[in-house]
């Protein structure tokens, strides 16, 4: 199944190491996003950190998988942690960067961090989707904050 092509990802990953620069950093994101389809976050924040270390700078796709796959693994801090570092780079955050934080929040019932995530997006002029109102709403819901939920619609 998918879950267990993350490590098919990372062998591939270890015996490409002549490779040009371009072709490691789609390697790099591949792999990432191999492991955010198994939920391994832990491995998807290791991959961004060896990135910097083979010089190699994390792009919104490395970033994006590695958020993605914190919210699979329910580890919203460390999805909330890549938004902030993203910005702290010259990497800019996506939509798609704040919706699977924005999930995560979700999934950890932390509506209050995604309704600022939801409005951080706003100042950055990002125009949230489906999945980031769906999740905000779902997380004010599991928090029992309906009114909030009802001021999304």
């Amino acid at each position: 199944g998918k879950s267990g092509q993350w490590q098919r990802a990372v062998m591939f990953l270890t015996t490409t190491t002549q490779a040009s620069m371009a072709a490691k950093a789609i390697s790099y994101n591949a792999t990432i996003n191999a492991c955010s389809k198994g939920a391994h976050w832990h491995n998807a924040l290791a991959l961004i950190a060896t990135m910097a270390w083979v010089v190699l700078e994390p792009d919104t796709i490395s970033y994006n998988s590695a958020t993605s796959a914190c919210e699979k693994g329910a580890v919203w801090h460390r999805g909330l942690a890549l938004i902030t570092t993203i910005g702290q780079t010259v990497v800019e955050p996506d939509t798609i960067s704040y919706s699977s934080a924005i999930s995560a929040c979700e999934k950890s019932i932390e509506w209050q961090r995604a309704l600022i995530l939801l409005a951080v997006m706003d100042l950055a002029a990002l125009e949230p989707n489906a999945l980031s109102y769906s999740s905000a709403i779902s997380a004010c819901e599991k928090g029992a904050e309906w009114q909030r939920a009802l001021a999304l619609l």
